[in-house]
């Protein structure tokens, strides 16, 4: 008796449970124009590991705080065809390139990341939300 008393809570509450829906947002990149090399200290970093010539242009994000002054102190990245993997705490000398969204008919494939926002699961852009230079890591010989 105890067992089905049990199993009638339990269905209850479940069919009780807040539904939650996806809401996509529509966010776009705030690209900065910047031409000189800058410095990043990563503090986030989110791998692609799509191949350079494919039907998009694929890039990396590296998210971190950066060492020009003419420069905003967080930056977002986009490591165009990088598929490097960096660390947090890592510095990189980051050289700024032409958005190569300017020379193709090609879009990017997206990074996208999802959380739960007062019970909705919202979808975002990764890297929206700072602004973004589009680079890529100068490696010292």
């Amino acid at each position: 008796m105890k067992l089905k008393i049990l199993i009638t809570v339990l269905c209850l509450l479940s069919c009780s449970a807040k539904t939650t829906y996806t809401t996509s947002t529509q966010l776009k990149f705030q690209t900065i124009n910047y031409e000189k090399p800058f410095q990043l200290t990563v503090d986030k970093f989110t791998k692609n590991d799509a191949y350079c010539f494919t039907e998009a242009i694929p890039y990396a994000v590296a998210i971190g705080k950066t060492n020009a002054q003419d420069l905003p102190k967080k930056l977002s990245v986009l490591l165009y065809c990088d598929n490097n993997l960096y660390h947090v705490g890592q510095i990189l000398k980051i050289q700024p390139i032409i958005d190569p969204t300017k020379n193709t008919t090609l879009n990017p494939l997206y990074l996208v990341r999802d959380t739960l926002i007062n019970g909705q699961k919202m979808k975002f852009l990764i890297g929206t939300e700072n602004l973004v230079v589009w680079g890529k890591v100068v490696k010292d010989k």
